[in-house]
């Protein structure tokens, strides 16, 4: 191989390397982000599970309240 193809082909792979770092770097970091939707969804649900419990048990008062007068 000559002087001259063997650099282009270093060059070559060099550019691979490197665009394959970043799509690694990328994908990382949409990982990361993935799970921190995940971990936040998860928290948002059990807010909701403890607010529909609380508004049944505020109807249940609401009923017994109602049953008083």
């Amino acid at each position: 191989m000559s002087a001259k193809a063997w650099a282009w082909f270093s060059r070559v792979l060099r550019e691979v390397s490197s665009a394959s770092d970043q799509i690694s770097i990328g994908a990382q970091s949409l990982a990361q982000g993935a799970s921190e939707q995940a971990s936040s969804i998860q928290e948002i649900s059990a807010s909701l599970k403890e607010m529909n419990s609380m508004s049944r048990k505020n109807t249940e008062n609401a009923d017994e309240a109602r049953n008083l007068t």
